[in-house]
């Protein structure tokens, strides 16, 4: 019986680069702003509730942030 390959981190569908909202003053930010980071840190600021990362709401950043 052949066994499954685990999936790759980084795929077409889960980019090695990713937009994220900075729910707080952080390392990764000041709050409100949207910064580009690896998939990696990305999850680890979401994990720890420094970062947003879902895409209404980088949407919405990204909205309120423009001039």
């Amino acid at each position: 019986m052949a066994t499954k390959k685990s999936p790759e981190i980084f795929t077409p569908d889960n980019p090695t680069e990713v937009d994220a909202f900075v729910l707080m003053d952080c390392h990764f930010g000041s709050v409100g702003s949207v910064i580009r980071l690896s998939a990696t840190e990305a999850q680890v600021g979401a994990h720890h509730g420094m970062l947003d990362l879902h895409l209404n709401a980088i949407a919405a950043a990204q909205l309120a942030l423009e001039p």
